[in-house]
Order: structure tokens, then C-alpha cells, then sequence
């Protein structure tokens, strides 16, 4: 079709492709003869990697937090697209995907670090295949590489797992609670009583508190599916849980989510009151060390923990097991009769 000047100074060439009609613009027919041709190579050969995964970006970002994606995800997501930004998307394959894994590997980065990296990829090529821009996502059949060092668990003292059972009061009440539910920080926050069933002993967890600066926002979904799921309510729990109450559980003055800085405040001062070391995830860990040492097996701990894989829950028990072994040990090589 001929050039038509437009009223702006701009020049106006439309084509035909696969029988719809497409504009291109340009101040020179020159400039819209570039367009077309830049047009028909992507038609041909499928956008730059980075694009899409620009794409990617805006639209992850309107399903969680900022900050949540940019402590979590901004680092992988920008890794990702200084290696393969010009590429087409279409032509990465699932070699490519592995040799970019490997390559942390080889830079000493842990396992949980390459995980993110992996997981962050992954979601932009299944977003494309959303878009129709690829058939298949490349790094769905590629595994993490091989002995990645990982980050050793560290199991509580059990001299400050004692001191939490005996403080249950105040905000106490919150690593104690924490202690013997296995929840994570972010699910106990989002509780209300409504999530408790105290007639069967269950505690319903389908939501999670994440921060926004300071600000807490609720988000009715959990980390993965095997999130959402049902945990015991045991009787040292409810025994202190407050009679006909409503609304959030762990609050502040004004029965709101606690903020961020609320919540620390409040942690820092109870440790520093009780001379604690220990985290909120180490709680999650005593808890599971609780099961073990209880013999549930590792099928119902998977469930009570929420976690997706079967495999990590074996590996918490593996380490918590191979810490006993290493207690006992120096137990016996110190005994004397």
C-alpha cells in the first residue's frame, strides 16, 4: 500500500499480514521500511527474550508486593536478562538454560540462591507460553546442578526453646505460639479467630501477612498449596488463646496487623529481656524437631509443615537426626562409669 502523509508530519504505510491490516509510522519511508522489515524478523523468529520478560516483570509485580519481588526476585530477574536479554526467545533452548545454572554453580552461589534464579526463569518462559510467544518452556526439564553448597540448619538451643515455654504471656504468646503450631511468621500474623476451631482442635491457615515498607498487606494465598492447609491446635496452645475474642490474633493496640517495625520492636525486646538468640524460623525448626522426636512420620509432618516437597521434610528430619546422633555421641565419649 502507498505512503500517506499524516497531519503530525508523519508518514503512514499499512500491510497486509496473515490477512489483518498493520500500521507502521516514520518521518522517512526509510525509517517505516526498517519498521516493517524489524516487524517481519520478529514475526519470523519470536521477540527478544527481554521484552518479554519486561512484560514478565510489570505483570508479576502486580501479584505481590514490591518488596517482596525485589528482595526476592529482582536479582534473579535481572541476572536472567543480562544473559539472555538478545536472544529470541524462541530459539533458547533447554541446553542454554542449563549451561546459566551452571554458571552460578561455578561461581560458589547456594543452592536456595540458584533455586530462586530457576524459579524466577522459569516463570518468565511460562508466561510466554501463556502469550503464545514459545510452545514450550525450556527450563521446565532442566534440574538444579549438582552439589551446590547449601546453608547448615541450625537447630534452637534448647536452653531458649525452655525459656519460650515458660514466658507464654504478652507477646510472648507469639514465639510460643509459633513454637508449637510449626506456622511461619507470615501465616501466624494473618490469623484471626475465625481460623480457629477450638471445638476440633484445628487451626485453618490460608493467608499470609508480607510487608510493603512498613506497611502490612494480607494476601489470601500461602507460599505454595501445600500452604493452605490444616494444623493441629494442641491443648498447651489453646489453653492460652483468649475466650470469645474476634478479629486478628496477634495485633497491635488498635486490633490491626502488626507493622513491620511493630513487629521487631516488640522481638528485639523480648530477646534482649530474655537473653534469646534464635529466630522465628528456628521456631518452625523446634517444631519439627517436635514431631520427629515424637514419631510422626514424615508423610504427616510433610502435611503439618506445609511443605510442597516430601523431600525437604526428609532432609529436616535427616539433619535433625544426624544432630542427635552427634549429641549422643559426645554423651557417651564423655560418660564415665
Amino acid at each position: 500500500m502507498a505512503l500517506k502523509k499524516r497531519a503530525d508530519g508523519r508518514y503512514c504505510k499499512q500491510i497486509r499480514v496473515n490477512g489483518k491490516v498493520k500500521s507502521f509510522y516514520g518521518r522517512t519511508q526509510a525509517e517505516i521500511n526498517k519498521k516493517i522489515l524489524e516487524y517481519k524478523e520478529e514475526k519470523s523468529t519470536g521477540k527478544y527474550f527481554r521484552d518479554v520478560a519486561e512484560k514478565w516483570e510489570k505483570y508479576y509485580c502486580t501479584q505481590v508486593p514490591y518488596t517482596t519481588y525485589k528482595k526476592c526476585g529482582q536479582a534473579a530477574y535481572n541476572a536472567a536478562v543480562e544473559h539472555f536479554g538478545n536472544m529470541r526467545i524462541r530459539e533458547i533452548v533447554p541446553y542454554d538454560v542449563d549451561l546459566y545454572l551452571k554458571s552460578f554453580a561455578h561461581k560458589d552461589y547456594s543452592k536456595k540462591t540458584v533455586a530462586t534464579y530457576k524459579s524466577i526463569l522459569n516463570q518468565i518462559f511460562k508466561y510466554a507460553v501463556i502469550q503464545g510467544e514459545i510452545q514450550t518452556n525450556p527450563a521446565s526439564v532442566v534440574s538444579l546442578p549438582k552439589n551446590l553448597k547449601t546453608s547448615k540448619r541450625v537447630l534452637p538451643p534448647d536452653n531458649e526453646i525452655r525459656i519460650i515455654e515458660s514466658n507464654p504471656e504478652g507477646f510472648g504468646f507469639l514465639p510460643y505460639f509459633l513454637l508449637f503450631s510449626g506456622l511461619r511468621i507470615s501465616e501466624a500474623l494473618a490469623l484471626t479467630y475465625d481460623d480457629i476451631d477450638r471445638k476440633d482442635k484445628i487451626i485453618t491457615v490460608n493467608k499470609k501477612v508480607v510487608y510493603d515498607g512498613n506497611t502490612p498487606t494480607l494476601v489470601n494465598a500461602t507460599k505454595t498449596e501445600a500452604g493452605t492447609r490444616k494444623v493441629v491446635l494442641l491443648d498447651r496452645v489453646d489453653g492460652h488463646l483468649k475466650s470469645d475474642e474476634r478479629g486478628v490474633i496477634f495485633c497491635n493496640e488498635n486490633g490491626s496487623y502488626l507493622t513491620r517495625k511493630q513487629l521487631s520492636c516488640r522481638w528485639e525486646k523480648f530477646k534482649k529481656e530474655n537473653n534469646l538468640t534464635l529466630t522465628f524460623h528456628q521456631l518452625r525448626h523446634a517444631y519439627a524437631t517436635m514431631l520427629f522426636e515424637a514419631g510422626i512420620n514424615e508423610k504427616d509432618a510433610q502435611e503439618l509443615m506445609g511443605h510442597t516437597d516430601i523431600n525437604l521434610t526428609r532432609s529436616i528430619y535427616t539433619h535433625i537426626r544426624n544432630e542427635r546422633m552427634t549429641e549422643t555421641a559426645q554423651k557417651l565419649n564423655s560418660f564415665n562409669f
